[in-house]
């Protein structure tokens, strides 16, 4: 009774191995699709609200693709509007080497700090 017993353990755990072998097996090739579907994906973003559109036009304008998240994030905490008549006198200037920069220097310029609201506000400092 245990001779068979062990047999069946036997019989089974080579049929677990032989299934945990197709398993990686599939697993491998799937992997490999799913590597290419991902390079398929590349570059196809999808804008989803209104401030990420508004946050890409900026970055488009100030010709600063690298820091695109920092404009989405501008302009989701603070008044859109601005923030493009902002990045659209920037971009008129011939005089500007890094616009980005200039733009968060105009931003944060005399204690003024976006407004959650809409606009700016002067910022104060407490004694």
């Amino acid at each position: 009774m245990n001779l068979r017993l062990i047999w069946v353990n036997l019989d089974t755990s080579a049929i677990l191995k032989n299934r945990l072998y197709v398993f990686m097996k599939s697993f491998g090739e799937g992997t490999q699709n799913y590597i290419k579907e991902l390079e398929k994906r590349k570059g196809k973003g999808y804008i989803k609200t209104s401030y990420q559109l508004v946050g890409l036009n900026i970055a488009v304008i100030l010709r600063d693709m690298e820091h695109k998240s920092l404009y989405i994030k501008l302009a989701k905490e603070s008044n859109p509007d601005t923030l493009l008549r902002i990045a659209k006198t920037v971009a008129e200037r011939e005089d500007v080497k890094n616009r980005g920069a200039y733009f968060m220097r105009l931003i944060s310029s005399e204690g003024k700090k976006p407004d959650f609201k809409g606009g700016f506000k002067s910022g104060f400092k407490k004694i």
